[in-house]
């Protein structure tokens, strides 16, 4: 039984499918139902009527009441009192026959089945069983005290079970919360759900929020609550599970377009009041085609809902595995195209018996992404705007290309191709124009046959029953010439197939068609013509089957079928052009005429060029030697490589051996890899290896259990080499015999420096960097370019000799003296050098006690240097002071270095005492005076000497 308001004094009835339409005398602001009874709310007094079976109203009493809220329940009706902090029972006879004290006031009451709820300000809750006959309070609670400041209550709904209740709050200044707080009476806990937090890319003003409006619990499932939100841009009804633990989503239904109220929710279907007065049924999505169904699957898909969105797999499939309805797998197999479970859509397809969505699964199951799996089951279900979306979404063109094929959307299957998938464009025009050829669409089929390149052989079969469209199609398309030629000659149409294997060019099948006409001067001059090879080959079967053998050797000749040519001229002895032929042929055809000449002592020659060309050259030689014929051995020889027969090389080899080409015999022996006979030869005869040669007896590591004595031949060859000053080649062969110092030693005769850097960086043995360390030392490289001084330093050091390093440290020191008096520098290279005699481990403190005195003498000149340019003439006290102890034997510091400070300190003021000090550089030093003093020095003492000879001079005239 449901009512719906009409108008302000109108009701609509529907009983047993049967709508009556119920006036009443009073207006009606609220309607209570409990069938068969109904209470209505006039706005001062409650009218309770019953519907008997013949669908007519009865009164069965009434009663004056102030509140507009009201329920019914059984055989009783609920509203509050004046100040709804009581709610007050009648009978349906209107008497009053309870009083609930609420002890607050009470902003909601509600009932589903046998429990009433209220709510009472600010968040204090009660729930009454009506079971009885007289109402008894089972829930008090006021909900602050779970820890939980929810505000105030503005709704409540109780589920069927009375152990959940539903409360929408606000905050106590009329700001509605978007939470929806559910409380647990038996577990003493309080849940909360927001749809916003399921919702992403909701901005941080609230602009588009989610509010609840009403909540209904399901009649039937204690755990299964509606809401109904509702935001600036939608209006929806959310499902959620509240479980023992947690409050979770189901799924989301659309507000219907006419929709006007949400009224309950009794599963399978939630129920709204439409702008048209009539009541619309919306099936929750596991029961779409299930709204009839029993008791028993109507619970077992309601437990599989709730496993599935708790996400236990296993659970969900317990609780419908016994269903056999079709429908209810096929809902669920639909359901997995939103969720993406493919596992799950097998399970339900196997259920549903369909084998042919299982097999098209199947085939899908190695598809990348997942969308694209999913979007073949959505399609074998019918779900093809899923399917399209899918396959968009996975930008798997090609697939949804194929899915526009499958649904006959031609058009969109082009536009995919064309834009997308260019792959599959030829093969989608091809299966469109097959589908326009069975639906005798002829002219739009020729045009997609053509796309598809495939109309030389489609349109001509497709058009065969039609041969007057078939000749027009041909005339207007030049590529059909061909097949209309063949089938014009099929025909026996023989001008007219002439007529156009001219026209296509296919010269083979012209001459087959003079042929058949005996047109045989024309078909030849048509072949000499065209130099049509398949055309001469037909022509010269022809006249060797006529017997006009000259003609078939042209014809076969121009052709440049050798072989044939060859046949023939063996049959009829044909020997000069045989030879000419052969020449011109592929090395097999050389080999039969060869053949062919070898047996005449007379064509040996032609035979041994043949077999060489060939490339038989092991065959060549062997006849060379049988007839004796040397003369064209040598040029034989120099293509032989170690590919050729042992026995062949050798044999070459002795006999030159014994003509005296000693290095052609060794290159030879090398190459039949007879190396300790190529070696005695090498040595003994005093022969220059060339670089092949060097190249060869590099043997490689691996080779030596084929070569006994590997090390041993590249020990010899390379000291051969050595001997005949051929060191880069020796080096090499050292090198690869495992003789590394020796292979420095030939790269220190060659005098390659970066060389022998690069080796002994790469060999990392201490030895050799002990031998390039001296080797570059020895070269005085060294005190050119920075990098080998770097380099000897770097050897001596990871050879670990400290003797050495400290050794050239000090000659270093010296050099830096000798070349440039910079004492600075051979300072701090002598530091290094006691450095490095600091950290060896033998007894060096004699050695150190030398190295610091030279020091010290070298700290003096460097000081020296300063006060020179701080305060000349404390310097020069300075430099007369060392200048005693260099004479005395106590100094290492060079005599000449100090007669140059005096020098350039005397230069202007005492030229005679200057010049006395250059004579003392003179003599101490072999090096030319202007290493030691700078030119401006000289200059000013020239000038100065000039001068006081003209002094003199001026004076001397005065004395006269």
């Amino acid at each position: 039984m449901q009512i719906i308001q009409m108008g302000p004094k109108r009701l609509q009835i529907i009983q047993n499918n049967v709508k009556i339409v119920h006036d009443n005398d009073v207006p009606i602001y609220n309607v209570a139902l409990c069938p068969p009874n109904f209470t209505i709310y006039s706005g001062q007094s409650m009218f309770i009527q019953e519907m008997g079976p013949n669908g007519l109203a009865t009164n069965s009493g009434s009663f004056e009441s102030p509140s507009q809220q009201l329920a019914m329940s059984a055989q009783t009706v609920y509203s509050f009192n004046d100040d709804q902090t009581k709610i007050r029972c009648h009978s349906l006879a209107g008497v009053e026959k309870q009083i609930l004290s609420l002890g607050g006031f009470s902003v909601k009451m509600t009932i589903n089945g046998n429990y009433l709820a209220a709510a009472i300000v600010p968040s204090t809750v009660k729930v009454f069983d009506l079971a009885r006959r007289e109402a008894k309070q089972t829930v008090h609670r006021d909900l602050t005290t779970l820890g939980s400041d929810i505000g105030v209550v503005t709704d409540i709904a109780v589920n069927c079970a009375a152990n959940r209740l539903s409360m929408t709050t606000d905050n106590g200044r009329g700001e509605s919360s978007s939470r929806i707080h559910i409380y647990a009476p038996d577990r003493q806990k309080m849940f909360s759900y927001d749809i916003n937090d399921e919702n992403e890319g909701q901005n941080e003003d609230n602009l588009d929020r989610f509010y609840p409006l009403n909540m209904k619990w399901d009649e039937h499932d204690k755990q299964l609550l509606a809401i109904e939100y509702a935001s600036s841009s939608e209006h929806l009804v959310v499902l959620v599970w509240s479980t023992d633990s947690e409050v979770v989503s189901q799924e989301r239904i659309a507000f219907p377009k006419d929709g006007r109220k949400f009224l309950s929710l009794c599963t399978p279907n939630l129920h709204f009041s439409t702008t048209d007065s009539e009541i619309r049924k919306v099936p929750l999505q596991d029961f779409v085609g299930l709204t009839e169904c029993d008791k028993t699957t109507r619970v077992a898909l309601l437990d599989f809902s709730r496993q599935m969105a708790l996400g236990d797999l296993d659970s969900a499939f317990n609780s419908i595995k016994l269903i056999k309805n079709e429908t209810v797998w096929l809902n669920l197999a639909k359901r997995c195209v939103y969720t993406k479970r493919i596992d799950v859509a097998q399970v339900c397809l196997a259920n549903m018996g369909n084998a042919a969505a299982a097999a098209a699964l199947r085939k899908v199951q190695n598809e990348e992404p997942v969308e694209a799996r999913v979007a073949m089951l959505a399609m074998q279900l019918g779900m093809n705007k899923e399917a399209e979306e899918l396959y968009i979404q996975s930008k798997r063109f090609d697939l949804l290309n194929k899915f526009y094929q499958a649904v006959g959307r031609w058009d969109d299957a082009l536009t995919t191709a064309k834009k997308s998938d260019r792959l599959h464009l030829r093969s989608t025009h091809y299966n469109f124009a097959k589908k326009c050829e069975w639906e005798k669409e002829y002219e739009q089929a020729v045009g997609h046959y053509e796309e598809s390149k495939t109309h030389l052989f489609e349109i001509p079969r497709m058009l065969f029953d039609e041969p007057e469209r078939l000749k027009s199609y041909v005339q207007k398309n030049t590529d059909m010439n061909k097949w209309w030629a063949q089938y014009m000659e099929y025909t026996g149409e023989f001008e007219e197939a002439e007529k156009y294997y001219k026209q296509c060019g296919d010269y083979l099948a012209l001459a087959r068609v003079l042929c058949v006409k005996e047109d045989f001067n024309e078909a030849d001059k048509l072949a000499n013509e065209t130099g049509d090879s398949a055309a001469c080959l037909h022509m010269a079967r022809h006249h060797e089957l006529a017997g006009d053998v000259k003609q078939a050797i042209h014809f076969y000749t121009r052709a440049g079928a050798y072989n044939n040519v060859i046949r023939i001229c063996k049959e009829h002895g044909f020997e000069d052009q045989l030879f000419n032929v052969a020449l011109l042929s592929q090395p097999r055809d050389m080999l039969l005429a060869a053949d062919h000449f070898q047996k005449n002592e007379s064509t040996l020659d032609k035979a041994v060029l043949l077999y060489h060309r060939a490339g038989n050259l092991a065959k060549a030689i062997d006849l060379v030697f049988q007839q004796q014929r040397f003369g064209v051995l040598e040029q034989l020889v120099d293509e032989l490589d170690h590919s050729a027969p042992p026995e062949v090389l050798s044999r070459c080899a002795k006999f030159f051996l014994e003509h005296g080409r000693s290095a052609k015999a060794a290159h030879l022996f090398i190459l039949s890899k007879s190396y300790p006979r190529a070696m005695q030869i090498i040595i003994e005869e005093d022969v220059d290896m060339s670089p092949r040669m060097v190249e060869l007896l590099n043997l490689p590591p691996g080779c030596s259990s084929d070569v006994p004595g590997r090390e041993k031949i590249m020990k010899a060859a390379a000291q051969h080499c050595y001997d005949k000053t051929q060191f880069a080649d020796a080096a090499k062969l050292f090198q690869h015999a495992g003789l590394r110092q020796e292979a420095m030693k030939c790269l220190a005769r060659l005098g390659d420096v970066k060389k022998m850097v690069e080796f002994a960086q790469l060999a990392r043995d201490p030895s050799l960097f002990i031998l390039a360390g001296n080797y570059l030392r020895s070269t005085n490289a060294w005190q050119e370019d920075p990098a080998i001084l770097k380099a000897i330093v770097t050897f001596y050091r990871k050879a670990r000799k400290l003797d050495l390093m400290t050794t050239f440290f000090i000659e270093c020191a010296q050099h830096q003296i000798d070349s440039a008096s910079d004492y600075d520098q051979a300072l701090g290279l002598l530091q290094q050098a006691v450095k490095q005699l600091q950290s060896s481990k033998a007894d060096t403190s004699e050695q150190i006690n030398i190295l610091r005195e030279k020091a010290i003498d070298y700290k003096k000149f460097t000081d020296v240097v300063k006060a020179m340019k701080s305060s000349p003439s404390d310097g020069i006290d300075m430099v007369s002071a060392l200048m005693r102890e260099v004479h005395e034997g106590n100094s290492c510091v060079r005599m000449a270095d100090l007669a140059a400070f005096c020098v350039k300190f005397h230069a202007s003021t005492n030229p005679t005492k200057a010049t006395e000090y250059l004579k003392l550089i003179q003599k101490d030093s072999d090096r030319h005076v202007t290493e030691f003093v700078d030119a401006e020095t000289i200059k000013k003492l020239k000038a100065s000497i000039a001068a006081s000879r003209a002094a003199a001079q001026t004076e001397s005239e005065a004395i006269e």
